[in-house]
């Protein structure tokens, strides 16, 4: 029986724009094997935290590992 966290895939993304009302655009997981360029994402914009919005932010999205859905956000841990 696997965890709630083995069913989990967490990737950095990274703003890149809102282009359309109500989403934000993301790259996810630039730079990291075969998805080195990104790839580009839509989320609802209420999914991400106000403060996380900004072009150039970078957040961890959390992907359900089965059904690929995006289910939750969290914030970069920041290095000392």
């Amino acid at each position: 029986m696997s965890t709630e966290s083995e069913r989990q895939i967490r990737a950095v993304a990274k703003v890149i724009a809102a282009l359309a009302p109500g989403t934000i655009d993301i790259l996810l997981a630039a730079g990291e094997d075969m998805a080195d360029g990104g790839i580009r994402q839509s989320l609802p914009a209420e999914t991400v935290p106000p403060d996380l919005r900004s072009p150039n932010s970078e957040f961890i999205v959390v992907v359900d590992r089965d059904s690929l859905d995006i289910v939750g956000v969290e914030r970069l841990e920041k290095s000392r």
